[in-house]
């Protein structure tokens, strides 16, 4: 029997797919580490960041391209390091995926600085609170616009998380300064 299991364990090993791999670990500062995993078979390059969000050394930010929505020839795109630079992060993501025809829309709702800068779609995002607090939800947009002027109000909601507008009537399109 013994004898068996033996044969049995080696024929495992050698019919079993290698699975090559390196790790390497860094730890960027107190709460973050940095992990990167390189795999053969199929090739690939995993890069992991282990956040500890009660760490008060950790704080969530998020962050726009050139501060602005629409980025063209003029404003341009920045990459995830040149914003990790400018904002002097230890580690930054790329976090969604943009609407190409505006260049850098997050497809998606997104909030910078209390400031909602991007509708919110039918997608179930993870959201991190003002105190580091993770969460994944499908997000309801509601709110009031003001005339400065008039002080006319108008209360709006956006549900249904359609974003196709062409063609649709009834549309209230807010535009501010990060739109370009």
């Amino acid at each position: 029997m013994k004898r068996y299991l033996c044969v049995l364990l080696a024929a495992l090993v050698l019919c079993a797919p290698s699975f090559a791999e390196k790790r390497f670990e860094k730890d960027l500062g107190d709460g973050v580490k940095y992990i990167q995993v390189l795999r053969e078979d199929p090739n690939r390059i995993i890069n992991v960041l282990i956040v500890d969000l009660t760490s008060e050394n950790v704080q969530m930010k998020s962050v726009l391209s050139q501060d602005r929505i629409r980025t063209d020839k003029v404003y341009g795109r920045e990459t995830v390091p040149m914003l990790v630079d400018k904002y002097g992060a230890l580690a930054g993501v790329n976090a969604c995926f943009f609407d190409m025809s505006w260049w850098s829309d997050p497809l998606g709702a997104q909030i910078v600085d209390g400031e909602l800068v991007s509708q919110p779609s039918p997608f179930m995002p993870i959201a991190f609170t003002d105190h580091n607090t993770a969460f994944f939800d499908k997000p309801e947009f509601k709110g009031t616009l003001v005339n400065q002027t008039t002080g006319k109000t108008l209360d709006f909601s956006y549900v249904d998380g359609d974003i196709g507008y062409s063609g649709q009537e009834n549309i209230i399109g807010v535009f501010n300064y990060r739109m370009g």
